[in-house]
């Protein structure tokens, strides 16, 4: 299965729903019609406000944010470009390369389970421990500082930090046993 490829892609899909829903209000609105007459209104994929749009592209993508901080920083420099239409697009650009690093933890552990374990790569343990300690960092700052923290960016930096922590294990174990398996 390629996960490095198929996580990407289901990224890139929840970016267009994130993108489309805030946008067209009352699109993404399910009404539930009853036999009997009843009604059953009110349903919403994402909050309305952009704001909430953005929150979701970081929570979703927050590995990446470290990428997003010159975009950001150009786009309070000169005014006239569209905010938070380029930090969205970022969150989206820069989080198809962390799916794509979390989708090749997938392959090598399916890889392991077959055979050995492929050999270690330095690239992927630096994204491990960078994401771990963004995932860290922004979880803490969330946790404790109740002004900047919105309910989505709170679940999603816990299940960032989930899947950071898991990454991390994952790639000193691969190399341990490398270490201990291949003669020097």
């Amino acid at each position: 299965m390629r996960f490095s490829l198929g996580l990407p892609l289901l990224q890139t899909i929840a970016m267009l729903i994130i993108l489309w829903a805030p946008g067209s209000p009352g699109a993404h609105r399910i009404d539930i019609i009853l036999r009997d007459g009843r009604e059953i209104k009110g349903w919403k994929l994402v909050p309305e406000p952009e704001t909430h749009a953005i929150a979701w592209a970081q929570g979703i993508n927050l590995p990446a944010l470290p990428a997003e901080i010159p975009i950001d920083l150009a786009a309070e420099r000169f005014q006239h470009l569209p905010e938070l239409t380029l930090r969205f697009f970022s969150f989206w650009f820069f989080g198809l390369l962390t799916w794509y690093m979390i989708g090749r933890i997938g392959e090598d552990i399916v890889t392991w389970r077959q055979n050995a374990p492929p050999p270690p790569r330095l690239v992927d343990l630096l994204f491990a421990i960078e994401s771990l300690l963004l995932a860290l960092l922004s979880f803490l700052i969330l946790i404790f500082d109740r002004s900047v923290a919105t309910p989505v960016l709170t679940v999603w930096s816990t299940i960032w930090l989930a899947i950071a922590s898991a990454a991390l294990t994952f790639r000193l174990l691969q190399r341990m046993y490398y270490r201990n398996s291949v003669p020097a």
